[in-house]
């Protein structure tokens, strides 16, 4: 009975592992100029080109910047702007970004 027991708890403590290694995020910086903007419910999303001429969407809100929320603003087309956070592909290859960091 104590070898099952053992056996169980080895199993589900690999699994709780597994899980954590797959959602590992990765991170991008990106500098560039806003060329769109769209209001949202908690904050927006800005179209931003990069300085190497490929465009990103970022969603920049209070809420995702957490303990960064104080450096939150309204950037407008035109504007230069610096991002940091996770991203991810749509089926377009269009990368989002969800902004941890606004510079």
């Amino acid at each position: 009975m104590t070898f099952g027991l053992l056996l169980t708890t080895s199993c589900t403590t690999r699994k709780n592992n597994d899980v954590q290694v797959e959602n590992k995020e990765e991170t991008i910086s990106v500098t560039g100029t806003v060329m769109h903007t769209e209001n949202g419910k908690d904050g927006y999303m800005a179209t931003i080109k990069s300085e190497d001429g490929k465009d990103y969407v970022a969603t920049i809100s209070i809420v995702n910047l957490g303990r960064n929320a104080g450096s939150f603003k309204k950037y407008e087309v035109g504007d230069k702007i610096k991002v940091k956070g996770p991203f991810w592909k749509d089926e377009e290859g269009k990368v989002h970004i969800t902004v941890r960091q606004l510079n």
